[in-house]
C-alpha cells in the first residue's frame, strides 16, 4: 500500500494500547493546565480590574480637564471679540455724545461677579439702576458739557440730541423721585 492508502486505513482502525495511553496522558495534561489557568485568572482578574478602573478614572479626569479648558478658552475668545466689537461701535459713532451713551449702555467688560440673571427681573433692574446711577448722571453732565463746548466752538449740534438729553434727564429724575417715595 502506498502511504496515502495506509493513512486512510489506519484512520478508521482502533489505535494501539501505546497510542491510547499517549492520547489519554495528553488529555489529562490539557485538563490540568486548563484548571490551573482558571485558578490564576481568578486571582489576577481583581488586580487587573482595579488597574483598569484606576486607568479609566484617570482618563475621565483628563477628558474633564480638557473640556473645562476648551470652555474657558471659548469664553475668553467670546469676551475678547465682544470687547473689540463694543470698542468698534463706540469709535464709529458720529458724535461724542452718542459715543458716551453707547459706552455707558454697553460695558466693555462683562461683569463676572454677578451670579447671572435673577428670577425677579424688577429686583435685577433696581439693582442695575443702583449700581449705575452715578455713572449715568456723570455721563449726562459730560454730554451737556460736550454740547456746550460744541456750541462754543461753532460746531453744529443736532437739536434732536438736546431734546433727547432733556427728556432723558427728566425721565431719570422722575424715576429717582418715584423710587425715593417708596
Amino acid at each position: 500500500m502506498n502511504p496515502q492508502e495506509k493513512a486512510r486505513y489506519l484512520a478508521y482502525k482502533e489505535p494501539s494500547k501505546e497510542i491510547r495511553s499517549a492520547i489519554l496522558c495528553s488529555q489529562q495534561r490539557l485538563q490540568q493546565w486548563s484548571k490551573e489557568s482558571k485558578n490564576t485568572l481568578k486571582t489576577t482578574i481583581p488586580q487587573r480590574d482595579e488597574e483598569y478602573r484606576k486607568h479609566e478614572n484617570l482618563i475621565g479626569q483628563l477628558k474633564a480637564a480638557e473640556a473645562r479648558n476648551r470652555i474657558r478658552l471659548m469664553r475668553l475668545k467670546y469676551q475678547s471679540f465682544r470687547v473689540e466689537e463694543v470698542n468698534h461701535f463706540i469709535s464709529c459713532q458720529p458724535t461724542a455724545q452718542r459715543a458716551l451713551r453707547l459706552e455707558l449702555l454697553l460695558p466693555r467688560k462683562i461683569d463676572t461677579s454677578s451670579p447671572g440673571d435673577t428670577l425677579d427681573t424688577l429686583e435685577g433692574g433696581q439693582r442695575w439702576w443702583e449700581e449705575h446711577e452715578n455713572a449715568i448722571f456723570d455721563t449726562l453732565i459730560l454730554i451737556k458739557l460736550i454740547t456746550a463746548r460744541q456750541q462754543a466752538m461753532g460746531l453744529p449740534v443736532l437739536p434732536s440730541q438736546e431734546e433727547e438729553d432733556e427728556e432723558e434727564l427728566a425721565n431719570n429724575e422722575a424715576i429717582i423721585t418715584y423710587s425715593d417715595d417708596e
